[in-house]
């Protein structure tokens, strides 16, 4: 997923007609294919500015909308109402949290990015620092392997059922 940041200087007393010339380019972008979502921001230090943040699978769909007659119509409107020109950076997403998606990124150009850190780490002993939990019974735990692990987990079952016979 790729995120485009778009910071804009409106014009003087401009800003309810660009916000609505913006609306309408969002809700056409929203059967654009591609399209994720966007975010408009209004910074609180400067009311007369917007931050555009705006979601697509690929940076070729988000030009690929460019294109678009709906676009081109909104183009030339909001950049009539803009007082310099739109600032923009472009991002790829690697972890999303409003939907709970983590994006999909070749190991490759991760370990590029971060100096090979994920190979140096693949590289070394794997050791297991802490013991995970068992699940508790019913609720997606595993069936028990073996003979002597049954009887461990019987005897702790007789074990909590017993205590609390005596203290109830």
């Amino acid at each position: 997923m790729m995120t485009i940041v778009t910071r804009v200087t409106l014009k003087e007393a401009s800003a309810p007609e660009w916000d609505a010339a913006m609306r309408a380019r969002l809700d056409a972008a929203k059967h654009q294919p591609g399209w994720i979502g966007a975010q408009l921001l209004i910074p609180l230090e400067s009311l007369n500015k917007r931050v555009l943040i705006g979601t697509w699978q690929t940076r070729a769909d988000w030009e690929a909308w460019h294109t678009d007659l709906a676009f081109a119509e909104t183009r030339k409107r909001l950049e009539g109402l803009e007082a310099t020109p739109r600032e923009e950076w472009w991002h790829e997403v690697v972890l999303d949290t409003f939907k709970g998606f983590r994006a999909p990124v070749e190991p490759r150009r991760i370990t590029r990015r971060l100096g090979d850190a994920r190979e140096r780490l693949a590289a070394a002993p794997a050791r297991r620092l802490v013991e995970r939990p068992r699940a508790v019974a019913g609720r997606g735990a595993r069936p028990l392997s073996g003979r002597s692990e049954r009887r461990s987990h019987a005897a702790t079952f007789s074990f909590l059922a017993n205590s609390s016979r005596s203290t109830g």
